[in-house]
Parts: structure tokens; sequence; C-alpha cells
């Protein structure tokens, strides 16, 4: 199975979690999310910063598969609230 295949069948899990938490607790997950997410955005940018093209280099393909876990999990957790908290 792919990463991203992996990604897509986790949503099933997380969008059932995300719809239990009440509002507090999706807006805390969004936040949580957006933080890993910028963290990990940070690690690419100074490579980037260091003269790395870190898109095309090896070693740098576990950080762009959390880039995109990460960017997925914030996108996920944007749309329960929107789904759940905005009636």
């Amino acid at each position: 199975m792919s990463r991203y295949a992996e990604i897509e069948t986790f949503y099933e899990h997380d969008e059932r979690g995300l719809a239990a938490l009440d509002a507090a607790g999706r807006k805390r997950q969004m936040q949580a999310r957006r933080e890993l997410a910028a963290y990990v955005d940070t690690l690419w940018s100074q490579a980037k910063e260091a003269g790395l093209n870190p898109a095309i280099l090896p070693e740098w393909q576990s950080v762009a598969a959390m880039r995109d876990l990460t960017q997925a999990l914030a996108n996920e957790a944007f749309h329960a609230i929107a789904v759940y908290d905005d009636k």
C-alpha cells in the first residue's frame, strides 16, 4: 500500500474521531495539527535555505512524506470544523 493510500484509509478513522469531539476539541486538534505542519515545513525550508533541493534528494523523502501527512491532517481537522461546527 502506498503512503497516500494509507493516508486515505486513515481519514475514515480520523473523521470518526474528530466527529466524536466537541467543538473545543476539534479546535485544539486543528491548532496542534497546524503547529506540527509548520514545524515540518520549517525543516523543509531550512534545507532549502542551506542550498539543498529536498524535493529531489532521497534522504529528504521522509520529510516530504511528513509534509504531505501533516497537511492532510490539518485539512481533515479544518473539514471537520466546517462540517460539525458551522451549523
